[in-house]
């Protein structure tokens, strides 16, 4: 599985909750900040973990505390979680 499906996958978890599409915007006085609550990507050696962005100064945490994984897991749990949303709706 390529990088890309991954990305495109967090886009639509994003766009399911009604988050940005990016972690970082630039504000009016042109300085760039991350914007809470939006998921991202973190990878490490070709290995995966789904995070969210918890303040503007970028420090962010894991979802699923499972430390990076495989792109095939991480999408598998990533498809999982959206169902979830999806559900409680």
């Amino acid at each position: 599985m390529k990088r890309e499906v991954l990305e495109n996958t967090v886009k639509i978890l994003n766009r399911l909750v009604g988050n940005s599409l990016s972690p970082v915007i630039t504000n009016e006085e042109g300085k760039r900040i991350f914007v809470p609550g939006v998921y991202q990507l973190s990878i490490i050696s070709r290995r995966y973990d789904l995070e969210r962005v918890e303040s503007e100064n970028g420090a962010s945490s894991s979802i699923f505390n499972m430390g990076h994984q495989t792109a095939e897991i991480l999408y598998k749990m990533i498809v999982a979680y959206m169902e979830g949303i999806k559900n409680e709706n």
